[in-house]
């Protein structure tokens, strides 16, 4: 009978793409917040048929896509800290 594994062994590749997944999802957390806020700008324009809202929208979009990268980082980092711990 073979011996049980904990079901926990090294794997390089999941070293390497760990760190590159959590990249890539920052930046499709704020790439996708300027995008939806110039979407919903866009759409004010088009109803009010003025061309301040893209501006404002992608500047709202890209702050609160910025935001949520912040609490990304944040909550990975207190995951860690209690892992730690």
């Amino acid at each position: 009978m073979p011996p049980k594994r904990s079901g926990r062994t090294f794997d390089p590749y999941r070293a390497v793409l760990l760190p590159l997944a959590r990249v890539g999802q920052l930046g499709l957390l704020v790439a996708g917040g300027a995008l939806a806020g110039y979407a919903l700008g866009y759409g004010l324009d088009a109803l009010a048929g003025s061309r301040g809202g893209r501006v404002a929208g992608l500047v709202l979009g890209l702050g609160g896509g910025l935001l949520a990268a912040g609490r990304q980082v944040l909550r990975e980092l207190n995951h860690r800290g209690d892992r730690s711990a």
